[in-house]
């Protein structure tokens, strides 16, 4: 009896995994894209990375992919060790925000002053 050829059936698992994992992602490249676009529409739209956020403690709209709304959010604490909190429904949540943008009587209040 010969002795199997291992280096050949290592390749061939080997090529096997990676072909199943393509295959397992293929319907993911899709949503990945909508995401993306998704993403980019919002910070054309004024929304920052969560890292931009305002450093004076004051709370702010924030918005996570599985968020379908965006929410109050605060974080305290000194960057980068504190915490975001979210404020949902009488709530208050840890959270980690990707995008954040002023509150909508912020954007105004920076309005007006702009105007005097």
């Amino acid at each position: 009896m010969s002795e199997p050829d291992w280096t050949g059936l290592r390749e061939r698992w080997t090529r096997a995994a990676i072909a199943e994992r393509a295959e397992r992602l293929e319907w993911a490249h899709p949503a990945m894209e909508r995401a993306a676009a998704a993403f980019w529409e919002l910070r054309n739209a004024g929304w920052r990375p969560a890292e931009y956020y305002p450093k004076g403690g004051g709370m702010f709209l924030a918005w996570r992919p599985d968020s379908p709304m965006p929410y109050k959010c605060k974080y305290e604490g000194t960057w980068p060790d504190g915490q975001w909190w979210a404020y949902i429904d009488g709530d208050v949540w840890p959270d980690r925000p990707v995008l954040w943008r002023p509150l909508p009587q912020q954007i105004a209040g920076t309005a007006a002053n702009n105007r005097q």
